[in-house]
């Protein structure tokens, strides 16, 4: 049952085989407590021989493929049929700080220098360059450098034709490049004072940036916060429109939104909810309206946008609101399963269905997309750990999503005061529960124990993958197809 899985000498080949065979054996004692009617089957366990780490994992062609990406090596896997395509050297080279990000296509990867340098301790006019790989052969492409300022973060446009750069956001002043991504040239650059905020379009050809005067704070460790919002061609770098009223408000991550279909922005001043019509061309935009709370004395509280754009989501008087984004009019008619409990926007859809989960500190609630019927929900409770100073409250559950068309939810559940973690398998549409695994939080044996969390696990057709503890393998389960009670078959 078990294949060779990384290039072996002759002479090592029975050796080696016995001790993958034995260890898969004793996997389901060591990894987790596995009943004997279990949905999955520890299949395989692929990825690189020792003396090499796991650097970065990269999932391909709808979750089919995979690159292991090491310090020195790529490696290309059919993870279906667990199969190790191409192997090669490659120039990625980690620097210090450095973080990483990939093309929307998946065939290139980008990495930046990140530095804290706040504006008045000192000024960050080191040139670091992004530098830009082609994962198919692990070679550097091309560099994206400034003569006297560093790229300290990057964004993809959705469709992939723009690369928008930042120089250091924390400085007085940010430099903002706009690049092409067929050719990596230079379209243009614009400088912003008191950088706070910006959303690049879907399609890359407008970026709204948020500035403005810096408060004390600001001064001291960088901006946060702007109260200008300006709109910029990405294409040809030119100030195309300024969002202006007669309020004054304060454009920060957290406060300022865009609803998913792109047609409105909204943001907070003076107590209010100031939203203005993306549509209208005018060269200074006036807000469409503005939304105060019921009651005069009291303020209203921006949290985002509804995932259909229907809504946005306010907090007046401690309990949630919501105001149509056409009118600003509050509204009572919204979908059932919408709850003070849960917030509505923070939506995560689930590829390929019309399945998506709404999550927060009570449970979870799994709902029709197209139509906001709910489908079930999943009871969960936040809990608080003491660490010596202070509280930290954290969710008990989280979820790794199927692929497109999938049906199977994997819910990760963390239990307070337990030496064990809880992996539950779900059927997608109905909820319910095929299998309920338990791991240890300390594994006798890393080399076939998972990495915890829905970051570290993903699955595609009826496999299961998740990353090994031991920081160089990718371990596999199958769904069983013996028996339909049980198995992938009978998930419709």
């Amino acid at each position: 049952m078990m294949s060779r899985m990384y290039d072996e000498k002759p002479s090592s080949k029975t050796k080696k085989a016995a001790s993958l065979i034995c260890a898969s054996l004793l996997f389901a004692s060591i990894a987790f407590a596995q009943n004997s009617g279990s949905v999955l089957r520890f299949k395989q366990r692929i990825g690189f021989d020792n003396g090499e780490l796991i650097e970065q994992v990269r999932l391909l062609d709808n979750r089919a493929k995979v690159l292991l990406i090491g310090r020195s090596t790529i490696q290309e896997w059919d993870l279906l049929n667990a199969i190790r395509l191409n192997s090669y050297q490659h120039e990625i080279k980690k620097r210090g700080g450095e973080e990483f990000q990939v093309s929307p296509d998946g065939k290139l990867l980008v990495g930046v220098r990140d530095r804290f340098v706040p504006l008045n301790l000192k000024k960050d006019d080191r040139p670091d360059a992004a530098s830009i790989y082609d994962l198919s052969t692990g070679k550097l492409v091309a560099f994206l450098q400034r003569p006297d300022r560093p790229i300290r973060s990057v964004e993809w446009s959705r469709n992939g034709k723009t690369i928008v750069t930042f120089s250091n956001t924390l400085q007085k002043e940010t430099e903002i490049c706009f690049w092409s991504a067929s050719d990596f040239s230079l379209r243009s650059a614009i400088n912003i004072k008191g950088y706070g905020w910006y959303y690049l379009t879907q399609d890359g050809t407008k970026l709204y940036v948020g500035s403005g005067g810096l408060s004390f704070f600001e001064k001291m460790y960088g901006p946060t916060t702007g109260s200008e919002i300006h709109v910029y061609n990405a294409l040809t770098g030119k100030l195309e429109s300024a969002l202006v009223a007669a309020t004054k408000y304060r454009v920060a991550y957290g406060t300022t939104f865009i609803t998913p279909d792109e047609k409105y922005l909204a943001t907070q001043g003076n107590g209010k909810i100031v939203v203005w019509d993306l549509l209208d061309k005018s060269e200074r935009l006036s807000p469409k309206y503005e939304i105060a709370a019921s009651d005069p004395k009291k303020k209203v509280r921006l949290e985002g946008a509804s995932f259909d754009s229907r809504f946005w989501i306010g907090v007046e008087k401690g309990k949630r609101v919501y105001y149509e984004t056409t009118s600003g009019q509050l509204t009572t008619d919204i979908p059932q399963l919408v709850n003070l409990k849960f917030d509505y926007h923070n939506f995560i859809t689930v590829p390929g269905s019309q399945i998506a989960i709404a999550q927060d500190c009570g449970g979870a609630k799994i709902l029709d997309s197209q139509t906001s019927k709910q489908l079930y929900e999943v009871r969960f409770s936040c809990y608080s750990v003491d660490y010596e100073n202070g509280l930290s409250s954290s969710y008990t559950n989280d979820f790794a999503m199927p692929d497109d068309g999938g049906n199977l939810l994997l819910d990760f559940e963390d239990v307070p005061k337990s030496k064990d973690r809880v992996l539950i398998i779900r059927n997608l549409k109905s909820g319910e529960i095929l299998e309920t695994l338990s791991f240890p939080m300390k594994p006798v044996e890393k080399e076939y124990a998972p990495k915890w969390g829905a970051g570290n696990w993903w699955v595609k057709d009826r496999y299961v993958f998740a990353i090994g503890q031991n920081d160089r393998s990718i371990l596999i389960w199958e769904l069983n197809s013996g028996d339909r009670s049980l198995g992938y078959e009978m998930i419709e």
